[in-house]
């Protein structure tokens, strides 16, 4: 019997149900076959969902916290789970994030920054994974991680320094856990709220942030797998050759060149083959 796999979004309110819907989207357009399961607080979408979700379960107690998305992983009906936040946007396949949990519990990949709320039995080495791509086992070292997190949060509400978001508890949860953890590399869990890196050879499987073309910026992360820089203002990236002094000033000249009027083109192309 073939273990069952398939991906979880939790939504809450119409406005990110919609959006959880273009992330869907991206996954069944990616694949089809893998099933989509939405745990959301709009009940009738649960006899009726969405084009693309398979299962609507109703969230019948909603805090609008945090806590509203780690109770229901737990409950996913998957024994392999990939948990997308709603703004996420699946640009490949990804059958190797449910193959990996052959030999791990649970993995998510770090955020661009590594550290923002100090916690003193964890050593600074351990930082912050991002959740908002989790890939899951149904194991008891996993299903100890999801059990401790909202416990970690609600600790952490409690004391002066509150947490800013999900990630600082669920940094303690792993921490303190016996599960076997994996840390993903930026490709599948791509953070475009800041600058970010991609590795030479690799492709973008996951992007997650807001966009207004998901299929344009997936287009321009993945027309060359050389090293890529991404910078969210103004939106570039640079390749390794771009990066490099002597790339960096040809392409700066070539620009500059082509912006030119063609008569002045043509006396400087002129100019060069005299010097030349």
């Amino acid at each position: 019997m073939v273990e069952s796999r398939g991906v979880v979004y939790v939504a809450t309110g119409e406005k990110f149900v919609t959006e959880a819907l273009i992330s869907v989207r991206s996954v069944k357009r990616q694949m089809p076959e893998l099933p989509v399961t939405l745990f959301t607080d709009l009940q009738e979408l649960v006899a009726s969902p969405p084009e693309g979700v398979d299962v609507v379960f109703h969230l019948t107690q909603v805090t609008n916290s945090c806590l509203d998305k780690m109770y229901p992983l737990a409950e996913s009906p998957y024994e392999r789970t990939l948990f997308l936040d709603t703004d996420t946007y699946l640009c490949d396949r990804i059958d190797e994030l449910f193959d990996v949990l052959d030999n791990y519990d649970i993995a998510a990949a770090h955020p661009p920054y590594r550290v923002q709320y100090h916690l003193p039995d964890i050593p600074e080495c351990f930082p912050e994974p991002n959740t908002g791509v989790i890939a899951f086992k149904r194991t008891s070292g996993a299903l100890e991680v999801l059990s401790n997190w909202s416990k970690e949060y609600k600790k952490q509400l409690a004391s002066p320094n509150k947490p800013h978001h999900d990630q600082h508890s669920f940094r303690a949860a792993l921490y303190h856990s016996t599960a076997r953890f994996l840390v993903l590399p930026q490709e599948y869990n791509f953070r475009n709220i800041g600058p970010n890196f991609a590795g030479k050879g690799s492709k973008i499987k996951i992007i997650h942030g807001r966009h207004a073309s998901f299929e344009r910026l997936e287009a321009r992360l993945n027309a060359n797998l050389d090293y890529r820089v991404f910078l969210m203002h103004p939106g570039r990236i640079f390749t390794h050759e771009l990066v490099t002094y002597k790339g960096a000033v040809e392409a700066l000249n070539n620009a500059v060149f082509e912006a030119l009027p063609n008569p002045i083109k043509h006396l400087l192309s002129n100019l060069r083959r005299r010097c030349s």
